[in-house]
């Protein structure tokens, strides 16, 4: 068996570094599939090839041991390669998600000082735009001279991941290779990982659950499956993608799952045949998704994962059983070796199980704080003072919880404005910070709300200057300029003021809730565009509610990309329609989508 390159640590209990994880298996299974992307198969002694590769031309550039580099490509095994080959060149990466907004890429690059990115086509445009060196990962893993690779101490920032700040500035999370390393395999084992196990990579590198899809299965030595960037969005795509490749594991946020069971359900009944384990995170795991998964996949295991960027993506995990459809909310379970929970009132001592305090996160997951931000990081980084270490932190999670009989976690809520979207942390303070400085806008307020079937979503409220006029469309464009899309709300109300409390903050308890309005008089197609009619049936059964028009903008009236997808969906599979996300978003009302759909051959069902 031929040697890595001295980066595999030799601990009996395993890696102490994430790239370790997955050069363990190509000193021990080195013909084993790594990645499979595009009908094509990596094993783990290529990953291990072309990542040494990779990261010796890094250190030719000087982009070593406490460098940072940033990383902005499309999905695919070379987006793989590269977050390995910064890790082995001892550098972090800086997830900057091609997709997102300018000024969000521009900060992000900015903030972390990265002067590096490697890029592909579809990301190319960032570096000559900002001014910084770019390198083309997707053609630089040709083999080169064995420059030796440095040892990469397990106490170093493995990456760099942005989450929203409350003051309007997103803040960098920084964790430690040990600590990530030593979750992931605690998660591998936690949930049943194996050798033989396909997991779907679905989440863009900028949300810690990529961290969980790319290192918990290189953990196991499975295979890590990565679709093409359009087909996360598109839940038969998805669907096609896993009875294909034979996926045996499906991990996201609860709320992109959904799409996927509706569509599962209205084609067959059933979910593949070959997946045998869904891992929801990032959001509350719905409990009537348990039902969903027993009808569907009777066979399939559910674990509900719970965590923070700041402590090694995730601390808890808990296995739903079907008769949890019955709770009013699913647990959060126990933690994972080396995490340590506790539920603390106000005096900063533990409660008594079953009284909710705030929960604290200790142990060897804790990160080393905020980049950049000593203030932030000493008021959520505290001394743990249940810990043997005397150096021992703890972070403040700022959620509502308790301590279950059984002595696992139960979750409430959050204490504070921040709060969980589609399974993404958003902090409502940022996106009223950025509302405000609109120029028209003299004060706003944002607020998380749930529909009919569980499913959050934001609501903005806005104060406009007197005497100036403004639509939720406005709205929306002004965010998209600085936040990512995730982050904009679905609806606006539009108020002559904020209702404050005695001690002048935002009564957000007392801001309207968007009950579904009543109906307008909506204007009917005329009665020959049956088509136009059958799409109007599809968003009405969909966004659930009656009464839209022919020419209703889809955001105005509620919709959501999820709402989006679902759609798209249905009228790809039931109408047979060579259609998707983006054509739907161009062509955003009923008339124009049903023009659309006319220009690409559908033919609606009859009803």
């Amino acid at each position: 068996m031929r040697a890595l390159s001295g980066d595999v640590d030799a601990d009996p209990s395993g890696p102490s570094t994430l790239h370790g994880l997955a050069l363990a298996q190509a000193r021990q299974r080195p013909d084993a599939v790594a990645v499979r992307h595009a009908g094509r198969a990596t094993t783990y002694r290529e990953l291990d090839d072309r990542s040494a590769a990779l990261a010796r031309v890094l250190l030719d550039r000087g982009l070593g041991p406490g460098e940072l580099v940033g990383v902005s490509m499309a999905p695919s095994d070379h987006m793989v390669v590269a977050v390995l080959a910064v890790l082995r060149a001892g550098a972090a990466y800086v997830a900057v998600d091609p997709a997102y907004p300018e000024e969000r890429i521009r900060f992000i690059l900015a903030d972390s000082g990265a002067r590096t990115v490697l890029v592909d086509e579809a990301s190319a445009w960032v570096p000559g735009l900002l001014g910084l060196e770019e390198l083309r990962a997707d053609r630089s893993a040709e083999p080169r001279e064995p420059t030796p690779l440095p040892e990469v101490d397990a106490s170093r920032l493995p990456y760099l991941i942005y989450t929203s700040g409350s003051t309007g500035r997103p803040k960098g999370a920084m964790n430690r290779h040990a600590g990530v390393a030593l979750t992931m395999r605690g998660l591998a084992d936690a949930i049943g990982l194996e050798d033989t196990d396909r997991v779907l990579q679905v989440s863009s590198l900028n949300f810690d659950l990529s961290v969980i899809e790319i290192f918990a299965t290189f953990a196991a030595g499975g295979a890590v499956v990565v679709p093409f960037a359009a087909e996360r969005t598109d839940p038969g795509a998805l669907l096609d993608l896993l009875s294909a490749e034979s996926v045996t594991v499906w991990s996201s946020a609860p709320a992109l799952l959904r799409p996927l069971t509706d569509t599962a359900r209205r084609r067959s009944g059933s979910l593949p045949e070959a997946l045998r384990t869904v891992v929801l995170a990032g959001d509350r795991f719905p409990p009537v998704m348990a039902a969903t998964l027993g009808e569907l996949g009777p066979s399939v295991r559910a674990f509900n994962v719970a965590g923070m960027t700041e402590v090694s993506c995730c601390s808890t995990v808990y296995p739903v059983r079907k008769e949890d459809a019955e709770r009013d909310a699913i647990p959060w379970g126990h933690t994972l070796p080396g995490h340590t929970a506790y539920v603390l009132g106000t005096d900063g001592r533990p409660v008594p199980r079953g009284e909710r305090g705030e929960l604290y996160i200790g142990g060897a997951g804790v990160g080393q704080g905020y980049w950049r931000r000593p203030e932030l990081t000493q008021e959520r980084f505290v001394p743990d003072p249940f810990a043997e270490a005397p150096d021992a932190t703890m972070y403040r999670t700022g959620d509502l919880a308790a301590v279950r009989p059984d002595g696992g976690i139960e979750f409430f809520g959050r204490l504070d404005g921040q709060v969980k979207i589609r399974g993404v942390r958003v902090e409502t303070g940022e996106l009223e910070t950025a509302l405000e400085q609109h120029p028209d806008i003299r004060e706003a307020a944002v607020a998380a709300r749930h529909d009919r079937v569980g499913e959050g979503f934001l609501v903005g409220y806005v104060v406009p200057e007197p005497g100036r006029l403004l639509t939720a469309a406005q709205c929306r464009e002004h965010l998209a300029r600085t936040v990512p899309a995730h982050s904009i709300p679905g609806r606006f109300f539009f108020l002559s003021g904020i209702p404050l409390l005695p001690n002048g903050k935002a009564d957000r308890s007392a801001l309207p809730f968007p009950e579904e309005p009543a109906a307008p008089a909506a204007e009917a197609p005329a009665a020959h565009d049956a088509l136009v009619t059958a799409v109007i049936r599809v968003w009405e059964d969909v966004l659930g509610r009656q009464g839209i028009g022919a020419h209703d903008e889809f955001s105005e009236i509620g919709g959501q990309s999820l709402a989006a997808m679902e759609i798209v969906g249905r009228i790809r599979e039931g109408w047979g329609a060579a259609t998707g996300l983006a054509a739907f978003l161009d062509h955003s009302t009923p008339t124009r989508y049903a023009a659309h759909l006319r220009a690409v051959g559908a033919v609606a069902p009859e009803s």
